[in-house]
């Protein structure tokens, strides 16, 4: 009995598990809303059959009410350019149960999971001092309650919470 098997190949790297593959994906779909992308991902399926992974992705939060429909506009762009890429299966956002109100708080993973995500993307965009935008994301793996990706500065706060400074990475310019 013959079974069919997928195979994912990136130039320079072994086969990715899906986990690799949904981090990756996220993490590029992200980046190029920030910056233009200069690398060149090559999927080479030669059998099987790849389901997409479902994903949940919130609308990010804003750090003020005039940010706030630039923030929900990047997380609808992410979605679009998540599904257009056949990998991922975004979740209509009518199913959610938890609503994200604090982008450093962990997510109420079973909510997640009792809408069969097995992804989930949570984010802000502020406003800095000088005018630039800064966009922050996690990537968190629903099932393992585990963050897969983040840009957000690993420094701790005093009380040892989740980290709220980040890199600063600039939208205009």
């Amino acid at each position: 009995m013959e079974t069919n098997k997928t195979h994912i190949v990136v130039p320079g790297t072994h086969l990715l598990t899906r986990r690799r593959l949904l981090a990756g994906a996220a993490g590029l779909a992200v980046a190029g809303m920030i910056e233009p992308a200069g690398a060149v991902l090559r999927l080479e399926v030669t059998e099987g059959n790849v389901q997409p992974v479902p994903i949940a992705i919130p609308d990010f939060l804003g750090g003020s009410p005039a940010d706030s429909e630039l923030a929900r506009s990047i997380s609808q762009v992410i979605t679009a350019d998540l599904r257009r890429s056949g990998l991922f299966a975004p979740i209509d956002p009518a199913a959610y149960i938890e609503k994200i109100v604090n982008a450093d708080a962990v997510p109420r993973f079973a909510d997640w999971r009792v809408i069969n995500a097995q992804a989930l993307v949570t984010g802000r965009l502020t406003r800095q001092t000088d005018g630039r935008l800064k966009s922050e994301f996690r990537l968190w793996d629903v099932f393992s309650g585990q963050q897969l990706i983040s840009n957000i500065s690993p420094r701790r706060t005093t009380g040892g919470g989740w980290p709220t400074s980040s890199p600063t990475r600039s939208m205009n310019g």
